[in-house]
């Protein structure tokens, strides 16, 4: 039989964002888990973390982590979710643009039965300007606004 459990701590982790309840989410992390995000040196800590959930929440009306794939065995569950929400308060100083997000990205879970079967580590890829790209504030937004909105049948 697979090993499920911490593909259904992922869920249900994400589950708990899903219905506004950050610390939900929060508690499948150990207070030490660190965040890897390529091109960017240093991980980001939970604490980190819990922010920038509090600032999409508040900044994305209708924010929600879609799964769109989820699996994994022993120590690490990989998933891709599509992140959806419309833009409708301040974002990393980014004023509303009412303008709707669908960004895909990828994550991979480690686990460890020491820390209490929680998240340790987690890294994170994806493009890191497509959101931007969608709100419209870099350059080439125009040509990049509807990247997150095209389906399986058109890639």
């Amino acid at each position: 039989m697979a090993d499920t459990g911490n593909v259904e701590a992922v869920r249900a982790a994400v589950g708990a964002l899903n219905s506004g309840d950050p610390e939900g989410y929060l508690q499948a992390f150990t207070p030490t888990s660190l965040r890897w995000v390529p091109g960017i040196e240093q991980p980001f800590p939970l604490v980190d973390i819990a922010e920038n959930i509090e600032q999409l929440l508040s900044a994305f009306t209708g924010f929600l982590l879609g799964e769109e794939l989820l699996f994994g065995g022993g120590r690490h569950v990989c998933a891709r979710w599509r992140m959806v929400g419309t833009h409708t308060g301040e974002y990393l100083g980014i004023p509303a643009t009412g303008r709707a997000i669908s960004v895909e990205q990828c994550e991979v879970y480690e686990f460890d039965a020491d820390e209490g079967g929680r998240v340790t580590n987690t890294w994170s890829y994806g493009d890191p300007l497509a959101m931007f790209h969608q709100l419209g504030v870099v350059p080439g937004a125009a040509a990049a606004e509807g990247d997150g909105e095209s389906t399986n049948a058109e890639r």
